[in-house]
């Protein structure tokens, strides 16, 4: 049947079936507010960097729970975290998340340490925002390949993790990684509905699916309904070797992918993340970086 010469707006959305040439759906709507992870900023003072990003147009960050980053729980005393809330507070700064690195195929003694780690950040997200907790979110470490002979370890360390998380009040999104054991999201899929926890949920990165299949829209049909958080970079081929690049130089599109979540209904963050293959690279500048990366932000979050 074909569509009315002037569809009704439910209509629209309707006849958005995936990532291809399509054109933007209700470019009114605000998804969320243009968030920028601190993962990017790592040598820069924590003020230094909310000045600059809310200059620039954001309005949320990733606060960075890693060695050697300013808001490592592990560092931090109660009178500082409250300064990092009074920070944000000040410049109505959202914090949109809290960045861990907790790979779950490791030795037990580094586990167990994560584990405490974890706890640490639950206890900060709630200090930060007691009634509304930034969400915490990882990557889950191994290589491809690793799964299925891995996965009953993967299954029993997550439900350890759980436990942290139910005792502690926190919710964790687990992101899939092309370069790591779950590097589809149909496998991580299955391990999150395994644990079958309310605090356990999904991250989602469309650089982890561009250029291979499945691809990203299939991607998210397997993970969309359980993601409560997007991480947004690109990624290119050059000379036959994959390359992340900042949001809005890989070719990525932007209106289509807008258009994807507004048909799920995806209401949580969507926040910036600077590759380490771009920070880590001589002369990168983390101002420069997230001033180029707010255009292709704001047309995935507000169109």
């Amino acid at each position: 049947m074909a569509m009315p010469l002037k569809p009704t707006r439910r209509a629209a959305l309707g006849a958005i079936a995936g990532l291809g040439s399509l054109a933007i759906a209700a470019p009114e709507l605000a998804l969320a507010v243009p968030s920028f992870s601190l993962y990017g900023m790592k040598d820069v003072p924590l003020d230094k960097a909310l000045d600059h990003l809310k200059s620039t147009g954001y309005a949320g960050v990733e606060l960075v729970c890693l060695p050697g980053w300013d808001t490592d729980p592990t560092r931090l005393t109660a009178g500082q975290v409250k300064g990092i809330r009074e920070s944000l507070a000040s410049r109505n700064m959202l914090p949109v998340g809290l960045m861990l690195d907790l790979p779950l195929d490791i030795a037990e003694e580094l586990f167990a340490r994560n584990l405490v780690l974890l706890a640490r950040a639950c206890a900060m997200a709630r200090a930060i925002d007691d009634k509304s907790p930034p969400i915490l979110e990882t990557v889950l470490g191994g290589k491809p390949g690793d799964l299925p002979k891995r996965l009953a370890v993967h299954r029993d360390r997550l439900g350890r993790v759980e436990v942290v998380l139910a005792r502690e009040g926190g919710i964790l999104a687990l992101k899939p990684h092309r370069m790591q054991a779950f590097d589809h999201a149909v496998a991580l899929a299955g391990l999150i509905n395994e644990v079958n926890s309310p605090r356990v949920v999904a991250a989602f990165d469309p650089s982890h699916f561009q250029h291979r299949m499945p691809d990203i829209a299939e991607s998210w049909k397997a993970l969309g309904a359980l993601t409560r958080f997007i991480h947004v970079k690109e990624t290119v081929f050059e000379k036959g070797q994959l390359r992340f690049v900042l949001p809005g130089q890989g070719g990525l599109d932007l209106k289509a992918l807008r258009a994807m979540l507004i048909e799920s209904r995806y209401r949580g963050p969507i926040c910036v993340e600077v590759s380490r293959q771009v920070w880590s690279m001589p002369g990168y500048d983390p101002f420069l970086a997230s001033t180029k990366a707010f255009p292709a932000m704001k047309a995935i979050t507000h169109g």
